[in-house]
């Protein structure tokens, strides 16, 4: 367990972090382990990328979502007009 000099946040993700997997294992979910998650592999990052390219585009110019549902339309509408190709050798790429 983190000391009390870190930092709050440091403190804070760490017991969150334990939450959350005491949880996943109790309920015997599978997921992937820090130790063969990297974070500093971009190349491996592709969702996060094209997520980061979405909320780009959907909050373009300043746009706010004023509700949910509004938000979900804008989102919808940006993925229709996706081009799947470049999605696709964005994803085979890593």
């Amino acid at each position: 367990m983190p000391s009390k000099q870190e930092p709050l946040r440091e403190r804070i993700v760490t017991n969150y972090a334990k939450k959350v997997i005491d949880f996943l294992n109790e309920e015997k979910i599978n997921y992937v382990p820090k130790y063969r998650n990297p974070t500093n592999v971009p190349q491996c990052r592709a969702i996060e990328d094209f997520f980061a390219d979405l909320t780009q585009i959907v909050y373009a110019n300043g746009w706010k979502a004023e509700n949910i549902p509004q938000l979900r339309r804008r989102v919808q509408n940006f993925i229709k007009k996706l081009d799947l190709n470049v999605v696709k050798k964005t994803v085979q790429s890593v």
